[in-house]
């Protein structure tokens, strides 16, 4: 999706979460908007669950470099702080 229509599909999620009480289950192949997103992850390596936690928690070199082979750099988002993978 491109960047404005990201933020407008967030922004409804984030509305129903509020005023519904609802859980969503999302797939994302962006880290980084999973990351910023969810409360939750699941990591998956060739199918198989790497890794279930925060975004703290899962999204770690150790757990990436099992799941998809290469050294990450990560960094912390400056405002949520949660962690960001950089190339």
């Amino acid at each position: 999706l491109d960047l404005n229509y990201k933020y407008e599909m967030l922004n409804l999620l984030k509305k129903a979460l509020k005023e519904e009480g609802l859980t969503i289950i999302s797939v994302f192949h962006d880290l980084n908007l999973a990351s910023i997103t969810s409360h939750r992850l699941i990591l998956l390596n060739e199918g198989k669950i790497e890794k279930i936690g925060t975004p703290q928690e899962v999204l770690n070199e150790e757990n990436l470099q099992k799941a998809y082979g290469v050294k990450p750099i990560l960094i912390n988002h400056p405002d949520l702080k949660v962690p960001q993978v950089i190339m």
